[in-house]
């Protein structure tokens, strides 16, 4: 457990730390990258930030994944970076306090590497 610790606070180390917390506003400002997108894509973006906003963490991992491999533009591609990094930078923050949902998130992304 203690090296699960040492290697989240790693990582959050890592993930460049930031302001941290998204917002809704911060969301807001991502979601108009995909106003326009296709609906296949606009409909996981959505369900990305759903699974995140409810912290849970697995499906928000896996949705975020999953949209790295979607065709996107540019902008698209600048506001998935942003919701990724303050996501991670939650989920380290949850599995350093021993949140279990972020605890088992964090060892589904260490074992996907």
């Amino acid at each position: 457990m203690i090296s699960l610790l040492l290697a989240v606070s790693a990582l959050t180390i890592l993930s460049g730390a930031g302001c941290g917390k998204s917002t809704t506003k911060g969301m807001t400002a991502g979601s108009k990258a995909f106003e326009n997108a296709p609906p296949d894509v606009k409909e996981a973006w959505n369900k990305a930030l759903a699974a995140d906003a409810a912290t849970n963490y697995t499906d928000a991992l896996s949705l975020l994944k999953n949209l790295r491999t979607m065709q996107l533009n540019e902008a698209q591609l600048i506001a998935l970076d942003k919701e990724t990094t303050d996501f991670n930078q939650r989920l380290f923050d949850a599995a350093a306090k021993n949140d279990p949902a972020a605890v088992q998130a964090v060892q589904i992304m260490h074992s996907q590497r």
